[in-house]
C-alpha cells in the first residue's frame, strides 16, 4: 500500500497535519493503541472491532490515494513534442 508521507509542501518541512492522508494515518494509530488496550484488558472481542476500524481506515486510505494519483494524472499537462 502507498502511503503519502505528511510533510507540508513548503521547504520547511513541517508536519501537514492538516492533509486528509495525516488525519487517517493518526486515525489509524489510535485504533491501533485502543486494540493494544483492549487486548491487555482481556476484552478481545472489543480488540477485534478495533483492527476491523483499522482495517477500513486503512482501505478508506488507499482509496483517496489511488483517487489523487487518478487526479493528478489528469491534471498533467501532456508532453509537448519538439
Amino acid at each position: 500500500m502507498y502511503v503519502r508521507a505528511c510533510i507540508s509542501p513548503s521547504l520547511t518541512l513541517k508536519p501537514h497535519t492538516k492533509s486528509p492522508g495525516c488525519q487517517i494515518q493518526r486515525v489509524l494509530n489510535r485504533e491501533h493503541e485502543i486494540a493494544k488496550q483492549h487486548l491487555a484488558n482481556g476484552n478481545k472481542d472489543r480488540a477485534l472491532i478495533a483492527l476491523r476500524q483499522r482495517k477500513y481506515q486503512e482501505t478508506l486510505l488507499a482509496k483517496t490515494d489511488a483517487q489523487l494519483e487518478q487526479l493528478e494524472q489528469l491534471v498533467r499537462p501532456p508532453p509537448s513534442r519538439l
